[in-house]
């Protein structure tokens, strides 16, 4: 009976290093930042952190391109930490007060105002590193 002790002490071990908590899920940090483009605050836009390994994050950039609460498991647990890399998308539409929605109806994504790279992790050149305490201030600048 002690092998069996040690192997599940093992495979306790390994799913701590490999990141995981409890159910599958991630292990996440608090992240919040700031999102500028040529300057000025990017506003009103769906943000998604996206790492290498790992489920991504997404949250909401306000009227002054700050975000906090990100989401990757369940509402503003955070994001993975690492590197991530970082797009953009519109808000996704609040239907209004007792509209139905119709998951057949497809509509192409909004433009975002940003240069079409940033609305993709695979074409976005922009990646930052979330440490494992989080990021309190994290700052984006878009350039081009």
């Amino acid at each position: 009976m002690p092998t069996r002790a040690l192997l599940a002490a093992v495979a306790v071990s390994l799913a701590a290093l490999a990141g995981c908590s409890e159910g599958g899920k991630s292990s996440t940090v608090p992240v919040s930042g700031t999102v500028t483009y040529k300057g000025q605050p990017v506003t009103d836009l769906k943000i998604l952190l996206t790492p290498a390994s790992g489920r991504p994050a997404d949250g909401v950039l306000d009227s002054k391109g700050h975000f906090d609460s990100l989401t990757t498991d369940k509402p503003g647990d955070g994001a993975v930490p690492g590197k991530a890399k970082v797009s953009f998308s519109q808000k996704p539409a609040t239907p209004a007060s007792g509209a139905v929605s119709s998951v057949d109806t497809y509509a192409p994504p909004k433009p975002t105002g940003l240069p079409e790279k940033y609305n993709s992790s695979q074409t976005s050149d922009i990646e930052v590193t979330i440490s494992d305490k989080g990021e309190k201030d994290l700052q984006i600048k878009l350039t081009e």
